[in-house]
């Protein structure tokens, strides 16, 4: 659909709400609008994502809206979603009421199931209020998290402190290109308990391949991995895959 569709069927069933012949929106479960264009108005979106407190499946990958205006009507209305798709999508500029906002949100989300950023590049400020919101909900039960290729230079690092708490079933770090920083992110890792799978296929080794130092580090990270996979004293490492080469 165009961007003006996508409005428009927004808009048609704001309408119904306000005109009470939709009541509270209940009926709406998922809204999937994958693949289309939505980086310019999306108020009616919006405001139908704050009062659609139904909704449990949310797909916007691929249509490059800036997440940063999700999240203060996702606070109101998305607090059940289950599903969380926003691979292939944009964040702004750097802002601190953003990512607040979208702190807040994922601590206080009380279904998530699965979520997906892949593709959709995250600062260092964005990642780390998204991963310190997990860690401090303490009503998700372990859900499944996708972050392939969302890093830039200012947050890999990030991955290393703040994933600790975030209590997954699956993750997945694909094309991450963090090279020195993998080892720091294995060891990180080991701490998620609940954690039965873990894929850090694609672009994460691309300057670990010649030289001693790097023959040496690639040796660790291998080991770490090892490590995960056979650890005795936790039945959830057992069926880790770890997809590195």
């Amino acid at each position: 659909m165009s961007e003006k569709s996508v409005n428009q069927v927004c808009c048609g069933i704001l309408q119904g709400i306000k005109a009470n012949t939709i009541p509270d929106c209940k009926f709406l479960a998922t809204l999937d609008f994958s693949g289309n264009n939505l980086k310019d108005d999306v108020s009616d979106l919006l405001q139908l994502l704050s009062l659609c407190i139904s909704l449990r499946i949310l797909n916007l990958s691929g249509t490059g809206i800036n997440i940063d205006k999700l999240w203060g009507s996702l606070i109101y209305g998305g607090l059940q979603l289950e599903i969380l798709k926003l691979a292939g999508c944009q964040t702004g500029r750097r802002n601190k009421e953003s990512a607040q906002q979208m702190k807040e949100y994922f601590s206080t989300a009380v279904a998530l199931k699965e979520l997906d950023f892949s593709n959709t590049t995250l600062n260092a400020d964005i990642l780390k209020a998204l991963l310190l919101g997990l860690a401090s909900n303490q009503q998700l039960k372990p859900f499944t998290l996708h972050l392939n290729n969302i890093c830039d230079r200012s947050s890999m690092a990030v991955l290393e402190t703040c994933l600790i708490g975030v209590d997954v079933c699956t993750l997945s770090l694909k094309d991450n290109n963090l090279d020195s920083e993998l080892l720091p992110v294995v060891l990180a890792t080991s701490q998620m308990h609940h954690l039965t799978k873990l894929d850090l296929s694609g672009a994460n080794f691309p300057n670990c391949k010649r030289g001693a130092k790097n023959t040496t580090m690639v040796s660790n990270i291998l080991l770490e991995i090892v490590k995960l996979v056979g650890e005795d004293d936790s039945v959830s490492f057992n069926t880790i895959l770890c997809c590195v080469m």
